[in-house]
């Protein structure tokens, strides 16, 4: 999708708000609370793989989510002739 001008100051206003930094930090906070997960669960237990499999659809569409928003915020050089 190629993005406005217009709309890619809106994406990037957003990513300077506080909103987008709790965003972020809930990301950050999920991923890590996997990772204990991992390190201190039986991950022979099937509900235990189970929890994995869910978190880690979670936690990539948050990932993309961010990455999105990242990815659309660039600007695209154009040349004035």
């Amino acid at each position: 999708m190629k993005l406005t001008k217009h709309q890619k100051e809106v994406l990037e206003a957003f990513k300077k708000s506080e909103a987008f930094s709790i965003l972020k930090e809930i990301e950050a906070e999920q991923f890590n609370k996997l990772g204990q997960v991992l390190l201190s669960e039986d991950i022979d237990d099937p509900k235990v793989v189970e929890k994995i499999k869910t978190n880690k659809i979670y936690i990539k569409a948050r990932q993309d989510f961010l990455s999105n928003v990242n990815k659309h915020c660039k600007g695209v050089y154009e040349p004035k002739i």
